[in-house]
C-alpha cells in the first residue's frame, strides 16, 4: 500500500479576498498547522510511499520562513514540493529573487500560480506572473500556470500564450467551481462538467490533504464538498494518528473505485433502488460525488454494497485494486494515463468500441464461459 502525495493546507490566512475561492481563504482566519506537526506528519506519509509534497492555503508565503524550513525538511526525505501561492510578493524581479531564491536552495520543485480576472480585480497583474516566470526560468525551477476560465471568456489566451512563450511555464486550465466563496458568484461564471466526464476515473486518487484544522479528507474535493456523513472525510489528525486515518484510506473501497471508473459508478449503484435523479448542474466532478456521498443513505448503501458485491461488481472492485496496486507502473510505464485520456478524447468510437468488447469478455467468464 502506498500514497502518491500529501497535501497539507498550511494556513486558512490570505492576503487577498478573492470572489473565485474555493476554500474561502481571508485575512480574518487564523487556522494555522505548527511546523513540527507538519515534519511529523510528511515523515509518517514518507512510510506509506509519497514522493510529493503540496503546500497550500491561504497564502504559505505569509509564513515565508516556515514554509522554506519546510520545503528543506521535505526535499531532505527525497520528497519533492510543490507551493501553491497568489504571487503578492512577485511585484519586481528583485522582490521575486528574494523569495524565489531561499526557497530554490530549500530543494523546492515547483511552485503553482494562477492567473484570472478575480487575482487581477485583487492587484495581482500579469507582470508578477511574468517576474515569476523569469525568475524562475534562471533557477531551473518549474512553474505550473493555472488559467481559471469562466463562461465570461475574460481572458485572451492568445495573448497569455504569447507573453509566457519565450518562459518555460506549464500552462493548465481549469474551471470556476461553486464551491466556498465561489458559491456566491452568478451561475452564469461557471462551466457545467459533461455528463461523459463523470465516468472518468478521478484524478484526484490517492492524494489525502490535511487542513488548516488538522481535519483529514480521502482528497481535495472532500476537503471542500464533504458534509458530516461523507466517508471521504476520514478523521482529524489532533484525535486519531495519521498511520491509523491513512489504513483508513487504504481501505476505502469507494475511493478506489471512484478513482478508476469515475462518479457515476457510485451513482449507479444507488440510482435504482433510490430513484435518484441525476441534476445536470455540477461545475466540477467533485460536486457530483460530494451530492452522492453527503446524502447519508446513499452513502450506507454504496458501503454495503461494496462490501457483500455480486459477482459483477466484484469483478469491477478487483479491477479497482489492480489499477490502485499498480498505479504507479501505469503512471511510469510506456502507457500513461495522458495518452489513454488523449486516445479517449481523439478516437472516442474506437475507445468505445474495445470498451464494449472488453465488457463482453468479462460478462462471459462471469457468466461460466471459458
Amino acid at each position: 500500500m502506498y500514497l502518491k502525495s500529501l497535501t497539507i493546507e498550511y494556513l486558512n490566512r490570505c492576503n487577498l479576498n478573492c470572489a473565485h475561492c474555493a476554500v474561502s481563504a481571508s485575512s480574518n482566519l487564523s487556522d494555522k498547522v505548527r511546523l513540527l506537526d507538519a515534519k511529523e506528519w510528511v515523515a509518517v506519509a514518507k512510510r506509506y510511499g509519497i514522493t510529493e509534497l503540496y503546500i497550500s492555503g491561504g497564502e504559505p508565503f505569509l509564513e515565508f520562513e516556515e514554509l522554506c524550513d519546510l520545503v528543506k525538511y521535505s526535499h531532505l526525505l527525497g520528497i519533492k514540493s510543490t507551493v501553491y501561492t497568489n504571487a503578492f510578493w512577485a511585484a519586481s524581479p528583485e522582490n521575486t529573487r528574494s523569495r524565489l531564491l531561499p526557497l530554490r536552495e530549500s530543494g523546492l520543485d515547483c511552485l503553482h500560480t494562477s492567473l484570472d480576472c478575480f487575482h487581477e480585480k485583487e492587484g495581482i497583474s500579469l507582470q508578477n506572473l511574468v517576474n515569476v516566470a523569469s525568475v524562475a526560468r534562471e533557477m531551473d525551477l518549474k512553474v505550473i500556470l493555472n488559467i481559471v476560465q469562466t463562461k465570461d471568456n475574460e481572458i485572451d489566451y492568445n495573448f497569455i500564450k504569447r507573453t509566457f512563450e519565450k518562459h518555460a511555464v506549464n500552462m493548465e486550465y481549469s474551471f470556476a467551481k461553486s464551491v466556498g466563496r465561489a458559491s456566491e458568484l452568478s451561475g452564469k461564471a461557471f462551466i457545467r462538467e459533461k455528463r461523459c466526464n463523470m465516468k472518468k476515473g478521478c484524478r484526484y486518487y490517492a492524494n489525502p490533504l490535511i487542513s488548516a484544522k488538522g481535519e483529514v479528507f480521502a482528497c481535495g474535493g472532500a476537503y471542500l464538498l464533504a458534509g458530516a456523513h461523507n466517508p471521504l472525510k476520514l478523521g482529524n489528525v489532533h484525535e486519531i494518528p495519521l498511520s491509523d486515518i491513512i489504513e483508513r484510506f487504504f481501505n476505502l473501497k469507494l475511493m478506489h473505485s471512484v478513482a478508476t471508473f469515475g462518479p457515476f459508478f457510485l451513482y449507479e449503484l444507488v440510482a435504482k433502488e433510490r430513484r435518484l435523479p441525476v441534476k445536470n448542474k455540477f461545475s466540477c466532478i467533485c460536486e457530483f460525488c460530494s451530492y452522492l456521498l453527503n446524502d447519508e443513505e446513499n452513502a450506507r448503501i454504496i458501503q454495503k454494497k461494496l462490501e457483500n458485491p455480486d459477482p459483477k461488481l466484484r469483478f469491477k472492485l478487483k479491477l479497482a485494486e489492480l489499477a490502485y496496486k499498480n498505479i504507479d507502473h501505469l503512471s511510469t510505464g510506456r502507457i500513461t494515463p495522458h495518452i489513454v485520456l488523449f486516445c479517449d478524447y481523439h478516437f472516442p468510437t474506437f475507445i468505445k468500441f474495445a470498451r464494449k468488447v472488453i465488457n463482453g469478455i468479462c460478462n462471459h467468464r462471469l457468466m461460466g464461459g471459458a
